[in-house]
């Protein structure tokens, strides 16, 4: 059984890979932003203990080192899924989107790498967001780690779901060389 911490438990992404996890035997601890969020994970998994099924509250992944406690865990863990980032497109100012997005993805490696030595495996998702060009003609073409949006920050305040495109693509970004994009649900973009 391998322990592992999932963020943004409550979110779309995450509800499936832990349906995934529990399935296949995992110890899972997953971050959500209240004990309200926590309650309603766990109302629906009434079959897991916290040995199988914990949680870690962290509130606003868009704060300096907000994972360093949620990654300290005995007995440790040795994997790291990060789904937590912002989905919506009722944002007034991308850096609504984009704050969350890129700190909360830098700051959960920073803090495995500070706190969690024992982690063996980290897992970003992403979107094809991250990848698409949506200003070019994208017919035929095949995606591949190569691929990157060349969405600006100038372009991210043009509308919510530019900053959404501009999100996924920083976050990436600026976490650093080995990441590559893993489309989370290319029919959602």
């Amino acid at each position: 059984m391998t322990r592992v911490l999932l963020t943004g438990g409550s979110g779309f992404i995450a509800a499936h890979v832990l349906e995934a996890l529990l399935a296949r035997g995992h110890s899972v601890v997953t971050t959500v932003r209240s004990q309200s969020k926590a309650d309603a994970i766990q109302q629906a998994h009434p079959e897991f203990t916290k040995d199988r099924l914990s949680f870690a509250i962290v509130e606003d992944i868009a704060q300096q080192n907000a994972f360093d406690r949620a990654v300290v865990s005995n007995p440790p863990f040795e994997a790291v899924i990060h789904t937590a980032s912002p989905y919506h497109f009722h944002a007034t100012d991308a850096k609504e989107l984009l704050l969350p997005a890129i700190t909360g993805t830098t700051g959960i490696l920073h803090s495995v790498q500070k706190y969690a030595p024992l982690v063996k495996r980290v897992v970003v998702t992403s979107s094809f967001a991250a990848i698409n060009d949506v200003y070019a003609s994208a017919a035929g073409k095949v995606y591949s780690e190569a691929d990157w949006s060349p969405i600006t920050e100038a372009q991210a305040n043009d509308s919510p779901a530019n900053a959404y495109r501009a999100s996924k693509t920083f976050a990436l970004a600026r976490a650093g060389p080995g990441i590559i994009p893993a489309a989370e649900d290319p029919g959602r973009d």
